[in-house]
């Protein structure tokens, strides 16, 4: 490259001999700029495309007549003749592309026009860039159900959306989890919410989808983007201002949701709408503005259930002798999203553009959740009993958990624990993103510039001090209850029976009876960067050529602040403990039977107690609690710093039909964390720091191969690195006994969260192939191979504490979980993925017109060594992604299908195949319909999950057997409402 430039700085033009053209290319019919528009110079055959606000120029262009062909899928190709003039820019008046059936984009302009006109957008920004890129226009999809970015996500190539509650909470790009990839704004990173840890991930269902007009997925990144991503980055582009030749436009959506489940308790239709206005302002037309916003609710059910198996170091017997624990968790979210966002312009020029953007999103969730626990107290290998003086005012004591003659069909517990738990709770969040931007262009040069800053602020609270808030946490625990548990040999059939012991039905029987009365957890993530892009576009020996060079400096911290509640016990008479004056309902039937995968089972226990009226018992009546006791097992102050400054060189140049870009980034970063920990009564922690830095160069190639019949054919190579979790960077260990809800529990005891700080980056070499053809009608057909080389990968790994002083805990916490991290010695992830759109099927044959399509499919196979030397399945990778969708649009009636499939995948490792676990395979389906009745105003209703599908979770190995261990059953949603375009 700096011999590039070095050759290029030796060429003159001749200002007599050479000129220039620009110009810009709208839609005809809706007034919109067209970005990546194909002008080529017939008599060079130099061709140009369009930025995002539809301009084009050429440079060093002979003097004389010069005839430029003007083309755009699905549009009608257009011829200009400009003359070009030696001594000045030679302005070419706004050329307008047309359709054939303009006429039918007028009359259904609210539908068919932004649809069609979006997608072929995205199409060219994938034809035209220089490396592997996916993108979707957001108006493309209609309506998107709860109106975050999540719910959009799950449809485009090669991603995934991980979530539970019926919320897509993270995702990933080719079935790479969401810490091996990065999501950006403009270009800028988004701040990640730290709910309950300190991650790298950015929660999707915290953004807002509104103040967006595109999405796209880099998955092969060029040097003028973060290496940070080994699966790839998925960027959201703000509404642009001058993308219309139109002053002003808006679209306004109001409805109502509602969820749709048998069985549970229907809420009334939640309030939702959206709003997108744009207006250019004064006679100058150099200043304008876009304003978005939106609000949501949706009511999520909380139905799941959760079973327990035998933990054993067995890993030559992967059979279940038996069931030490389930649970059944019941409840509701009430969850309320707010969007707003806008964007200031201003043109000092036609060659330049300054740009003022805020978004502001805001998440409140409610919940109201209980969940009943049946266990053994112990189990066959020995699982011993929590330390004694752990849980306030207990002292367990060891008691045979099995009865002998037990099968993996029956199960007779003599002294078993049910352990009662009800929580209500309140989550805020708050997320804020500011960006201001120039682009400035002179000649040849062009120079553009950015200042960025990202903020979330998280606020979770059981508390009955929130304001206008109420509620709390409690648990209540009986033992000696006889218990008998029949099933689940060859399904997920079970039932229990009481058949002995403590009534767990009683409330005076719970001899622990614990409530929290104030508990919070507070979290602040930010991101600061700046940088530039200077690049200059030269002829280099007759092939059009771009040297660009660029800094970047970010900034990137979270601190959290985990307080414990303050904890109240009971203390009063038993006798004057009732479910009435606790807040409960009448005892309700145990043995009826229970299928949590089909859920043939009462959905509703009944409530012993409630939070809320515990709450206010301990109000009225302090004599019969003892306490507040501040929990002082938590955490109290912890967070991280990390600053990444980056440079990066590129080249691109075009020679004939072959584009190549090739460059490198060199990247430093520096991290620097602390933690302040209050003395665990075992492990004794210490406040604790840590800092380190390293340096990294990322080399990057990619070519591309166009022909005239619209076939492309693609090859890249780039380096990335995955930073280690900011968990990962502080020295601690955290000690959490099991409870309901854990849905990862295996000995039913507790877990032990030790962070590895020897955890290095993980890096990947990464390699694209390719084969594209975009037909001139439109539409994308393209199939490619990838493959992925990891060094250092990281994983978790979870294995059972043993016994002995020697154990690594003083003798203590034997038979509990040990869950951290390591670096892999070496992976491969090899990958296929093929992807097919028409945003209109009547061009192929008129008998489909109005029909739209697209399907893609992504298949993918990871294996590692996990540092042992062995070639196993790496964890959290989703080997299989599909989507076919199927849509009408045509006479002011919009109907669209959608089909989503995600395979099984590995969630966790371990050197025994009894005690992996596995995600199960899921297929959702959408329906969305949309009649226009007035004018521009249309009424629409969407179905989302419309066959309930549930989530389901193994245990075990595909090749030795699965059980049901954790089923989330969250039924189906129901939107409708009405669409206004002015």
């Amino acid at each position: 490259m700096l011999a590039c430039a070095s050759v290029t700085a030796q060429v003159t033009d001749d200002p007599q001999a050479a000129g220039s053209i620009e110009g810009r290319v709208f839609n005809q019919a809706t007034g919109n700029y067209l970005s990546g528009v194909s002008v080529e110079l017939e008599e060079t055959g130099r061709v140009e495309l369009t930025d995002r606000l539809g301009h084009f120029r050429f440079i060093n262009v002979p003097v004389g007549t010069a005839i430029m062909h003007v083309s755009y899928p699905g549009l009608e190709r257009v011829k200009k003749t400009v003359v070009v003039s030696p001594t000045a820019l030679t302005q070419v008046p706004d050329i307008g592309l047309r359709s054939r059936d303009d006429d039918v984009i007028k009359l259904d302009s609210f539908v068919v026009s932004a649809e069609r006109e979006g997608q072929a957008k995205a199409l060219v920004m994938q034809r035209d860039a220089p490396n592997i890129v996916t993108s979707v226009a957001v108006d493309a999809y209609g309506n998107v159900g709860s109106s975050s970015v999540g719910n959009l996500l799950q449809y485009m190539p090669g991603l995934t959306v991980e979530g539970f509650d019926g919320e897509a909470h993270t995702a990933s790009v080719r079935g790479m989890s969401a810490d091996f990839g990065s999501i950006t704004m403009d270009g800028a990173k988004v701040a990640s919410m730290a709910e309950g840890t300190l991650n790298r991930t950015t929660y999707v269902f915290s953004v807002g989808l509104v103040n967006f007009s595109e999405i796209e997925v880099i998955k092969a990144p060029t040097p003028d983007y973060a290496a940070d991503s080994t699966g790839g980055v998925i960027n959201m582009r703000t509404r642009s201002v001058f993308s219309s030749k139109s002053t002003r436009s808006g679209r306004i959506s109001a409805g109502g949701s509602a969820t749709l489940k048998r069985g549970m308790r229907f809420k009334e239709t939640q309030p939702n709408y959206t709003m997108n206005y744009r207006q250019i302002i004064g006679e100058s037309q150099r200043w304008g503005f876009t304003v978005n916003a939106s609000q949501s609710r949706r009511y999520l059910p909380r139905d799941q259930s959760i079973i327990n198996y035998e933990a054993t170091y067995d890993t030559a017997n992967p059979s279940y002798p038996y069931i030490n624990s389930v649970t059944r968790q019941f409840g509701y979210q009430d969850v309320k999203r707010g969007s707003f966002g806008g964007r200031l312009e201003f043109k000092p020029s036609a060659d330049s553009l300054v740009s003022f953007a805020v978004t502001y999103d805001t998440l409140e969730r409610f919940g109201n959740n209980s969940a009943r626990t049946w266990a053994s107290t112990s189990n066959t290998i020995g699982v011993p009993v929590l330390p004694q003086g752990y849980e306030t005012g207990t002292t367990y004591t060891g008691s045979v958990g099995i009865a002998a003659g037990y099968t993996d069909n029956e199960v007779f517990w003599p002294k078993a624990q049910v352990r009662y738990e009800s929580q209500i709770s309140r989550q805020k969040g708050e997320t804020l993103g500011l960006r201001m931007a120039g682009e400035h262009k002179l000649n040849d040069w062009k120079l553009d510039y950015n200042a960025n800053y990202s903020r979330n602020e998280l606020l979770q609270r059981s508390s009955g001090d929130w304001p206008g808030g109420f509620g709390g946490q409690m648990g209540l625990t009986v033992r000696n209850v006889g218990l008998k548990l029949t099933g689940m040999k060859d399904s997920a059939y079970y039932r229990l029976q009481h058949v002995g012991g403590q009534n767990p039905e009683d409330i005076t029987a719970y001899n622990v009876f614990n409530y929290g009365d104030w508990n919070q957890n507070q979290s602040l993530s930010t991101v600061a960067s700046t940088g530039f892009n200077l690049s200059r576009q030269m002829v280099l020996l007759n092939a059009p050529t771009i040297l660009k060079v660029g800094m970047n400096y970010q900034d990137q911290g979270q601190d959290q602040v985990p307080t414990r509640w303050n904890e109240y016990s009971y203390v009063g008479p038993r006798a004057g403990v009732t479910r009435q004056r606790m807040g409960g309902d009448s005892p309700k039937a145990l043995d009826d039977p229970i299928n949590p995968l089909q859920f043939e089972m009462p959905l509703y226990f009944g409530e012993i107690v409630n939070a809320s009226a515990i709450r206010a018992d301990v109000q009225s009546n302090p004599q019969d609690w003892s306490g507040p006791r501040e929990n002082a097992s938590g955490r109290i102050d912890r967070g991280y710093e990390e600053h990444v400054t980056a440079a990066y060189a590129m080249a691109t140049s075009r020679i004939r039909s072959v584009t190549v870009l090739g460059g490198v980034r060199v990247e430093r970063t520096a991290v620097s964390a602390q933690n302040n920990l209050l003395p665990d009564p075992i492990l004794n922690s210490p406040k604790t720091a840590q800092e380190d830095s390293y340096t990294n160069v990322f080399p990057s190639f990619h070519a591309t191969w166009r022909h005239r019949s619209g076939v492309q054919i693609r090859g890249s190579y780039s380096a990335s690195i995955g930073r280690p979790s900011p968990n990962s960077i502080i020295p601690s260990t955290t000690v959490t006994p099991y409870g309901a809800g854990d849905d990862d529990a295996d000995s039913g005891r507790g877990r032990i969260n030790r962070v590895n700080t020897g955890l290095k980056p993980r890096f990947s070499n990464n390699y694209d192939f390719a084969v594209e053809y975009y037909p001139k009608v439109a539409g994308r057909f393209s199939a490619g191979v990838f493959r992925k080389d990891l060094k250092s990968f990281i994983f978790s790994t979870s294995s059972i504490i043993g016994s002995g002083p020697n154990n690594g805990f003083s003798g203590e916490y034997e038979g509990w979980d040990l869950v951290t991290q390591a670096n892999g010695g070496k992976g491969r992830v090899t990958g296929f993925e093929f992807d097919y759109q028409s945003p209109n099927l009547g061009q192929l044959a008129s008998i489909l017109e109005g029909f739209t399509m697209f399907a893609n499919y992504t298949r993918l196979t990871a294996k590692g060594d996990y540092g042992d030397g062995g070639n196993k399945v790496l964890t959290g990778f989703k080997p299989e992604t599909g989507n076919v969708g199927i849509g009408y649009n045509r006479s002011g009636t919009s109907i669209r299908a959608r089909m989503n499939f995600r395979g099984q995948y590995l969630r966790f490792a371990n050197a025994s195949p009894v005690l992996e676990r596995w995600e199960a395979d899921q297929t959702k389906f959408d329906l969305n319909f949309e009649q226009k009745i007035l004018g521009n105003v249309s009424f629409y209703v969407d179905l989302i999950n419309i066959t309930n599908t549930k989530g389901v979770r193994y245990r075990g190995n595909p090749d030795q057997g699965f059980r049901p261990h954790w089923v989330d059953n969250n039924g189906a949603e129901l939107y409708s409402g009405f669409n206004v375009v002015f």
